[in-house]
């Protein structure tokens, strides 16, 4: 076996758009989960009773498994009840299921439609999932960053942190819209403030490698802290390379082994190189 002080050289998630989200990445960045059985019921009774924001939030809190048992189907059946009263989340949430398949067939062109339907309403997650489909050319329309950066801004505009993220990166990478580092890390401030943590690592990764603001390890590393105290498998990764090599914080191999242990137990294959490389 390799030694264990064996530093791996720190390797950084690469900044970049986040997709669409469905389970697991709620696609309303901002909105407080259902928390009890208690509301649990409540939102069932309004929902029953024809409310549409209701009906949304019950379908959110199946579609996540919010202490109720997870349930796509019947996610979409409430998603679908408060669309056809013309509620734009609804529309937006639909279109989520569509484009994963999940409980309802897998439909890229019926979550396109569903999509529109809600960025027509101005609604942040329509026009954040609408972005997606013109960057990646998903449902058959024509690639165009430039459009998908500029729907990335009407939601991000909005308070969307998922979309702060992902104009963030355009800047960052300068599709579809001039490079700015500096308007990239704005961004990603943005949605780190609201505890996003895709936004926290990315601005972890611009502190580290100076990249729209000025070079600095410790600022890095907390920053990274916070969104591995989340799950977020990238900063686990690159907190644990910082552990690994004492950048930004005190030289702890255990410590990096167990953070790049946690990242690749969720598939990070970058953690699970290094593990293999210092023989875990």
């Amino acid at each position: 076996m390799k030694s264990r002080t064996l530093a791996a050289k720190i390797v950084l998630s690469s900044i970049g758009v986040l997709s669409i989200g469905v389970s697991g990445l709620p696609i309303h960045a901002n909105e407080n989960s259902t928390s009890t059985e208690t509301e649990i019921l409540v939102l069932r009774k309004q929902a029953e009773g024809g409310n549409p924001k209701f009906q949304d939030l019950l379908g959110k809190a199946l579609r996540d498994g919010k202490n109720v048992n997870r349930n796509y189907v019947e996610a979409a059946l409430w998603f679908r009840k408060a669309a056809n009263q013309g509620y734009a989340p609804g529309k937006a949430h639909l279109g989520g299921l569509y484009m994963e398949g999940l409980g309802v067939p897998k439909d890229e062109k019926e979550a396109l439609k569903w999509f529109r339907l809600a960025a027509k309403q101005s609604d942040p997650d329509g026009q954040r999932c609408l972005g997606y489909c013109y960057k990646d050319g998903l449902a058959g329309i024509r690639k165009d960053s430039a459009e998908a950066a500029r729907l990335f801004r009407m939601a991000a505009e909005q308070g969307n942190a998922i979309a702060e993220v992902n104009l963030g990166t355009c800047y960052s990478k300068g599709e579809g819209i001039k490079k700015d580092d500096s308007e990239a890390v704005k961004w990603f401030r943005k949605a780190a403030e609201q505890d996003d943590p895709r936004g926290l690592n990315n601005l972890g990764t611009c502190y580290f490698k100076g990249q729209g603001v000025p070079k600095d390890q410790r600022e890095a590393a907390k920053w990274w802290s916070k969104a591995a105290e989340q799950g977020n498998a990238a900063a686990q990764t690159n907190l644990g390379c910082a552990y690994l090599n004492g950048e930004g914080v005190t030289k702890n191999v255990d410590e990096g082994i167990r953070l790049l242990q946690k990242s690749a137990e969720q598939g990070n294959e970058t953690a699970k190189s290094i593990l293999k490389t210092l023989g875990h």
